[in-house]
C-alpha cells in the first residue's frame, strides 16, 4: 500500500511542478498587466488635470445640492446661485485662484474650505449665500440668526454678550461652525473614497483591455468564447493587483524623491 502510495506521489510529483510553473507565470503576466494599467494611469494623472477636473465637479455638485438650505432663509440670503457661491468661495479660499484650488490634494483644499467658512463667519451677511451651503445640514433657525450677523441695538451698537439676543446668536453660530466642520469633513471623506474607486474601476477597465491586447497578439490562443472569458478573467485579476503595484511605485516614487 505505501508502495502504491509513493509510486503516485512520484507520478504525480511531474503534473504539479508543470502546475506551478505555469500557475507563477500566469501571475507574474498579471502582475505585469497590472503595473502597467497603473504606471499609465500615474501618467495620465502626472500629465492631464484629471484630480482638478474630478474634484471641481463633486464641489460644485457639493454647492448644488447645497443650494435648498439657501432658500430656506431666503430673506437674508437673497436665492444665491451655484456660480455666486463657488465664486465666493474661491475668493474667500484662495484669492479666486480656481486653478490652483482644485488641483490642491483632497486635505489641503478641504484645510482652505474651512479657512474661507472662518472667515465668512466674520462678516456672514457678505457670504451668507457660502454659509447657508456649507451649514446645510444644520438647524435653519439657527443659521437664520447666524446669517442676520452680530446683534445690535437700535443706535447700531453690538449689544453685551449677557443680552439674551446676543446668547442666542453666540450659541447658533456655534453650532454653525460644528455643523461646518462636520460638511467639511464628510467632504474629505467621500471625495477620497471615490476617488479610489474611479481609480480602481480605471485600472480594472484598462487591465482588461491589455489582456486583450496580450490575447490577441498570442498565436497560442485561438479565438473563441472561453478566449474571451479568460481575458475577462484575467484582466480582473490584474485589475485587483493593480493598487499593490500602485504602492510599490508610490513607494519607488518616495524613494527617487
Amino acid at each position: 500500500m505505501a508502495g502504491a502510495f509513493s509510486q503516485f506521489l512520484t507520478a504525480l510529483k511531474p503534473g504539479l511542478t508543470a502546475l506551478e510553473s505555469n500557475l507563477t507565470s500566469y501571475v507574474v503576466a498579471a502582475s505585469a498587466i497590472g503595473v502597467t494599467s497603473m504606471a499609465l494611469i500615474q501618467t495620465m494623472k502626472d500629465q492631464l488635470p484629471l484630480r482638478q477636473w474630478y474634484q471641481k465637479m463633486r464641489l460644485c455638485r457639493w454647492i448644488t445640492e447645497g443650494l435648498p438650505a439657501a432658500d430656506a432663509v431666503t430673506a437674508v440670503v437673497g436665492k444665491p446661485t451655484a456660480t455666486q457661491v463657488e465664486a465666493d468661495m474661491l475668493t474667500l479660499a484662495l484669492d479666486g485662484d480656481g486653478k490652483a484650488f482644485y488641483s490642491l490634494d483632497i486635505d489641503k483644499l478641504c484645510g482652505q474650505l474651512n479657512a474661507a467658512a472662518q472667515s465668512a463667519l466674520q462678516t456672514p451677511k457678505q457670504h451668507a449665500g457660502f454659509l447657508a451651503v456649507l451649514a446645510s445640514e444644520a438647524d435653519p433657525n439657527a443659521l437664520a440668526l447666524v446669517l442676520a450677523g452680530v446683534p445690535v441695538d437700535a443706535s447700531g451698537v453690538v449689544l453685551p454678550i449677557t443680552d439674551p439676543a446676543a446668547v442666542a446668536y453666540t450659541g447658533a453660530r456655534t453650532q454653525v461652525g460644528q455643523q461646518i466642520q462636520r460638511a467639511i469633513d464628510a467632504l474629505q471623506l467621500s471625495i477620497t473614497a471615490d476617488w479610489q474607486v474611479r481609480l480602481q474601476e480605471a485600472a480594472l477597465v484598462l487591465s482588461i483591455l491589455l489582456a486583450w491586447g496580450g490575447v490577441h497578439a498570442s498565436k497560442s490562443l485561438q479565438p473563441g468564447f472561453s478566449t474571451f472569458l479568460f481575458t475577462i478573467f484575467t484582466g480582473v485579476i490584474a485589475g485587483f493587483l493593480a493598487p499593490v503595484s500602485r504602492d510599490l511605485i508610490a513607494a519607488l516614487q518616495n524613494l527617487r524623491s
